[in-house]
């Protein structure tokens, strides 16, 4: 009892300030997505970040795996990048205020031949053309001078646009703008993610379209 009187006071103060360590810890590294607020929320979330992609009024071209976004999301399927596939001139797709060609590739699957690259080169070359890539292609896209340098490993995803002068590798690589009920809810996740955080990247940051 004396030992206790003596030393207990100060053994439950460290385990207090341990506690709250713990605690800040986690909210700074550990804490991970948003967990706040209900389903309906998140998903709302999810909904207004594809409405204010849409109001950019982006010619979006989906080529790959379909990640289905939210219903509310304008896209398009594309199955390949010649001129007839693109339709880049056709009525409801020349009256917009960009073109952006997404490769949804993210395990890797997809075969994209070096003259199909080339003519994606050539695409890059518009002012007004956007390229994303999800998923590790940075082999070729360097071996056919739409990369410079190759990013660091690990890497799983690209943008490119400006002429081909501005670029972001890695923008969509981190998941955490997703709102987490979202990603919980995702069928096939390893198909979706990075999309899902493309959508988001695009809608919260300004740099894209500067």
């Amino acid at each position: 009892m004396k030992y206790f009187r003596r030393y207990g006071f100060w053994a439950l103060a460290a385990l207090i300030v341990m506690g709250g360590t713990l605690i800040i810890f986690t909210i700074i590294f550990g804490g991970g997505k948003d967990k706040n607020g209900t389903k309906d929320n998140h998903y709302k979330r999810m909904r207004e970040a594809c409405d204010t992609v849409n109001s950019r009024n982006l010619d979006i071209m989906v080529y790959g795996k379909d990640f289905a976004p939210p219903d509310n999301f304008k896209y398009r399927t594309v199955t390949g990048f010649d001129d007839y596939s693109l339709a880049l001139s056709k009525d409801g797709h020349n009256n917009c205020s960009a073109h952006m060609l997404v490769i949804n590739d993210p395990n890797n699957e997809l075969f994209i031949t070096q003259d199909q690259w080339m003519q994606i080169k050539s695409l890059l070359d518009m002012n007004n053309f956007y390229l994303v890539v999800l998923g590790d292609k940075f082999g070729v896209m360097s071996a056919v001078g739409i990369i410079d340098t190759l990013p660091t490993a690990g890497t799983r995803s690209t943008i490119i646009w400006n002429g081909g002068k501005s670029r972001v590798p890695g923008f969509s690589d981190n998941p955490e703008l997703v709102p987490f009920y979202v990603e919980q809810d995702m069928p096939n996740k390893d198909e979706q993610l990075l999309a899902y955080t493309m959508i988001m990247e695009l809608s919260t940051h300004d740099l894209y379209f500067n």
